[in-house]
C-alpha cells in the first residue's frame, strides 16, 4: 500500500487521528517505534480496518497520520545495558536428551512426576511437532525421552486424569500453523495410555478446525466431579476465542464429550490459569489476552450466573506484546497476584526497549497496584520462586531473540537468562546468567537434584532455527555452599 495525499476527502486533524486510530483499540503510542517504522505499522493499520468489514469509523488521511505518529517518535529505539551483576549461585549444565529429534523450539516443559527416584517431564516442540516425555531416574545424567506423537505445531500440553484411574492423559493445544493466519487449523488433542501403541499414546481429537490453539487448563469449574476444560485459541485478527468445555460424560471409548461455549469473543488468548481468585471456594479464570487487547482479566465465577469478567491490567499500547503471566502469592499476604511478561516479537521480530516484567499486586480488596520491575528485552517467560531461601520471592526469566535482532546492539545489551534476587525492601538486584544469546521461550523453577533449593530449567528454542539435543540446567548452590546474603 503507497501512502496516497487525500487531505481533500478525509480529516488530517490530531483529534480525527487519534479518534480514528483509537477506535479499535488503544491510541497507539509514538515512542514505540522508530521514525522510519511507523510507515509500516500505519499502513498495517489502514489495511486491518479495511478487512474488518466495520464501517462506524471515519478514516483519516493517511499521510497527515505517518506525520502524527512520527511527531513524536524516536529516530531509532534506544537500548540501555542493563546493570547487571555476574553470578555467583548457580552452575550451569547441558542435559543431554536420547530417545527423540533433535529440539527447535521447546513451547512448554510441563512437570509431571518429581520424586528423587524419578522425573519426568512433557514437552512440546512447536517447529518440529513432537510431544514427548523426558524422564529422568535417579543420577543419570541424559534425558530419556519417548515421542508420544507429532502433530502440527504444539504449544501447550497438560495432564489430565478424566477418568479418575490413576493413569494420566494429556490434552495437547495444536496452533495447526506456525505462520498466523485465519485459516482454521488449529487442533486439541487428547493423549491415551495405549499398551498396543508403540510410544504408549494413542492419540484422539477433541476438536478440528480450530484457530491456532495456544493453551489448554483443567478444572472442575461446576463441582460436578468431572474434569472440565478452558482453552485458549489464538487465531489472529478476526478469530479466535476463549472457550469453556464442559463434561458431559464419555463415549464408549472412554473419550470425554464436551458442550463448548465461548467465554471471551476475542482473538489472542494466550494462557488462563485457573484459581480461586476471590477466596469465595469457587474456580475463577485468569486470562492473558494479547494482539491488540494487551489485557488481563479475572472471570469470576458466580455459580449458576455464570462467570463475571473484571480487568485488572490494560497495558498503554496494542503493539506492548503480552508473552505469559504466573498466578501466585507474591508477597505473601494471603491473596493472588500476578507476575506478567511482556516481550513477544513475533509481529514484527524486534526487541522494544519497554520489554519487561511487570507485577500486578493485589491489595487485598480486589483492587490492583501495577509494578514495573525490570526491562528484559524479548522476555517470554518469568517464574516466582525463593531462588536464595531468605523467605520472599525472587524471579527467574528468559527471552527469545534472533541473531540479527541482537547484532543490532552493542555487545551486553541483551539477557538471554537472568534472575532477579528480593531485597528485604522489596527492590529487587539482577543477576545475569547468559547473555547475548536469547534462545528461550519457556523455563521452570524446579528442584532437579532433590538437595532443597529451587534450579532453574531452560529448554532450547532459537528464532533462526538451530536445533539442540540438550536442554540447560543451571544448578542451585544455595543449600551446598551457603551463599552469603547480599541484603
Amino acid at each position: 500500500m503507497q501512502l496516497i495525499n487525500n487531505a481533500e476527502s478525509r480529516p488530517s486533524d490530531d483529534a480525527a487521528i487519534q479518534s480514528f486510530c483509537g477506535g479499535c483499540h488503544l491510541l497507539p503510542r509514538s515512542q514505540s517505534f522508530g521514525k522510519a517504522r511507523w510507515k509500516e505499522e500505519v499502513e498495517q493499520g489502514f489495511r486491518l480496518y479495511a478487512k474488518s468489514g466495520r464501517e462506524d469509523l471515519i478514516p483519516t488521511d493517511m499521510v497527515a497520520t505517518l506525520a502524527f505518529f512520527q511527531r513524536d517518535a524516536p529516530e531509532e529505539l534506544a537500548f540501555e545495558t542493563p546493570e547487571s551483576a555476574e553470578d555467583t549461585r548457580f552452575e550451569k549444565r547441558q542435559i543431554p536428551v536420547v530417545g527423540q529429534p533433535e529440539m527447535v523450539a521447546i513451547s512448554e516443559f510441563a512437570v509431571l512426576d518429581s520424586s528423587p527416584q524419578r522425573i519426568r517431564f512433557a514437552t512440546t516442540d512447536l517447529w518440529s511437532g513432537a510431544v514427548s516425555i523426558l524422564e529422568k531416574r535417579a543420577d543419570e545424567n541424559p534425558l530419556n525421552a519417548t515421542v508420544m506423537t507429532s502433530v502440527s505445531h504444539p504449544a501447550f500440553v497438560h495432564a489430565v486424569d478424566f477418568d479418575s484411574d490413576g493413569t494420566e492423559e494429556l490434552v495437547v493445544a495444536d496452533l495447526g500453523k506456525y505462520s498466523p493466519d485465519e485459516t482454521l487449523q488449529g487442533s486439541l488433542w487428547l493423549l491415551k495410555a495405549d499398551v498396543k501403541e508403540a510410544s504408549g499414546y494413542r492419540r484422539y481429537p477433541l476438536k478440528l478446525g480450530l484457530a491456532r490453539v495456544s493453551c489448554v487448563r483443567s478444572c472442575d469449574y461446576d463441582a460436578d466431579g468431572d474434569i472440565d476444560l478452558v482453552v485458549s485459541d489464538f487465531g489472529m485478527h478476526a478469530v479466535g476465542s476463549i472457550y469453556l468445555l464442559t463434561n458431559q460424560g464419555s463415549s464408549g471409548e472412554g473419550i470425554p464429550q464436551f458442550e463448548w461455549s465461548v467465554l471471551d469473543k476475542r482473538p489472542g488468548a494466550i494462557d488462563t490459569p485457573i484459581v480461586d481468585f476471590d477466596g469465595d471456594g469457587r474456580l475463577d479464570i485468569v486470562t492473558l489476552v494479547s494482539q491488540h487487547y494487551e489485557s488481563i482479566d479475572v472471570l469470576f465465577n458466580r455459580g449458576d450466573q455464570g462467570f463475571k469478567s473484571r480487568n485488572i491490567y490494560q497495558a498503554p499500547d496494542p503493539s506492548y506484546g503480552s508473552s505469559s503471566i504466573e498466578v501466585v502469592d507474591f508477597d505473601f499476604d494471603g491473596d493472588l497476584d500476578v507476575l506478567y511478561t511482556n516481550g513477544d516479537t513475533f509481529d514484527d521480530f524486534m526487541a522494544k526497549p519497554y520489554h519487561s516484567i511487570h507485577l500486578i499486586e493485589n491489595q487485598g480488596d480486589l483492587s490492583f497496584v501495577h509494578r514495573e520491575l525490570a526491562s528484559m528485552p524479548g522476555i517470554y517467560r518469568a517464574r516466582a520462586g525463593d531462588i536464595d531461601q531468605d523467605g520472599d520471592m525472587d524471579i527467574a526469566a528468559v527471552s527469545l531473540l534472533g541473531s540479527d535482532e541482537i547484532q543490532r546492539q552493542p555487545p551486553g545489551t541483551f539477557e538471554g537468562v537472568m534472575w532477579l534476587e528480593q531485597h528485604r525492601d522489596g527492590s529487587f538486584q539482577r543477576h545475569r546468567l547468559v547473555v547475548d544469546q536469547c534462545d528461550a521461550a519457556t523455563c521452570q523453577l524446579f528442584d532437579w537434584d532433590s538437595d532443597g533449593d529451587l534450579d532453574l530449567i531452560v529448554p532450547p528454542a532459537s528464532i533462526d532455527w538451530h536445533p539442540s539435543s540438550s536442554i540447560t540446567v543451571f544448578f542451585n548452590q544455595t543449600v551446598q555452599s551457603q551463599v552469603p546474603e547480599s541484603k
